[in-house]
């Protein structure tokens, strides 16, 4: 019925939904709980570009940043682990994708 079960915790599930590549349901939990999801977002970007998965990053991009960076410290944040996770596993389309994310600055330009 699209009801949120009362043990239902938004950051582990939304974690575990990047962990098995379950786009849909990160879509779902997103549409449930948009704030809930919020909550250790890093870690979930850290693990889908782990995964090398640029069709779930879209999906993260999109629906939490707008399809952009913005410049700020969270951002830089996110980049950072988006960018070790992939030169870690060497996935270099998940690279790709990050710098081609609009940026109001070059965000590699930004000291650590």
């Amino acid at each position: 019925d699209g009801a949120v079960p009362v043990d239902y915790h938004a950051p582990t599930a939304y974690l575990a939904a990047a962990r098995s590549g379950n786009l849909a349901m990160m879509r779902w939990l997103r549409e449930v709980d948009g704030k809930g999801v919020e909550v250790g977002i890093l870690d979930v970007f850290g693990e889908v570009a782990r995964r090398g998965d640029t069709t779930m990053l879209a999906f993260l991009y999109e629906s939490h940043l707008g399809g952009r960076l913005h410049g700020d410290a969270d951002s830089l944040k996110l980049v950072r682990r988006v960018a070790c996770a992939a030169a870690t596993y060497n996935h270099r389309n998940v690279l790709s994708q990050l710098v081609t994310l609009p940026s109001p600055t070059p965000w590699w330009i930004h000291e650590p």
